[in-house]
């Protein structure tokens, strides 16, 4: 009889070491970024708008004014900047070329020659109240600010 008694509550089988552990969690917390990052949405093309105020297009009135367009994801990848859209200040319109699909918080500034915000920073990147949500390409998505 070579049967091996174990105390009560102990198994006979081995426990990981300390090594093995830490390649169990590695992988798994790499199988789980990656699920993470494949199921972000993918990408639109060709986002366009008109920021307005007032009713009417904001437009550059100033010598060396420009108009900035600025999308921030409200779930942002650890790799993903916020998106600058292509503007034209002469007619408050704004173009991205390719964006993926998802919430945004949208960020207009008007600035002069001297980089001083026409519009007082009041929907700069941090603190814009404005929300957008990108949904499919050739989608138009205006801007109005209050």
């Amino acid at each position: 009889m070579n049967e091996q008694l174990n105390p009560p509550g102990v198994s006979g089988k081995k426990s990981l070491s300390p090594i093995q552990v830490v390649v169990v969690l590695s992988a798994a917390a790499g199988i789980a970024a990656l699920t993470y990052w494949l199921a972000m949405p993918g990408s639109v093309k060709n986002i366009t708008g008109t920021v307005t105020r007032s009713g009417k297009p904001l437009v550059a009135t100033g010598e060396g004014e420009r108009l900035h367009v600025i999308f921030v994801p409200e779930v942002r990848r650890a790799d993903e900047l916020p998106t600058r859209a292509e503007c034209d200040a002469a007619s408050g319109t704004f173009r991205i070329g390719e964006i993926r699909r998802g919430k945004y918080r949208l960020a207009v500034h008007l600035f002069d020659e001297r980089h001083m915000d026409a519009l007082g920073n009041k929907f700069d990147p941090g603190n814009s109240p404005i929300r957008g949500d990108v949904a499919s390409s050739n989608q138009v998505i205006d801007i109005h600010l209050p």
